[in-house]
């Protein structure tokens, strides 16, 4: 027998909400989720970027930055990790500026 908080997740409906950038994402929201709080939530996402694009935006900065500081780009196989590494090196640069 299924708890009453198993049952409630199971209760979870999927919701698309279209961001900025043109794509859209999925949003489980709790059926016990207010009206208000679903409406903030969704206007919140749709004013925003998808996770992707804005690892994307925040990467194009980073890379931007370190041009300008004359940096070596960094090498590496993992195309996340190097983005991540280079939006590191650039705040702690920032930081120390």
């Amino acid at each position: 027998m299924m708890s009453r908080q198993q049952q409630v997740l199971l209760q979870k409906k999927p919701r698309m909400v279209l961001c900025v950038c043109g794509h859209s994402r999925e949003l489980d929201m709790l059926p016990t989720t207010s009206q208000q709080v679903q409406q903030d939530t969704r206007a919140l996402l749709a004013c925003s970027s998808c996770p992707a694009c804005h690892r994307g935006e925040r990467q194009a900065v980073a890379i931007g930055r370190r041009d300008a500081f004359g940096l070596v780009p960094l090498a590496g196989e993992d195309v996340l990790q190097n983005g991540l590494a280079e939006e590191i090196r650039i705040h702690l640069l920032e930081m120390l500026l």
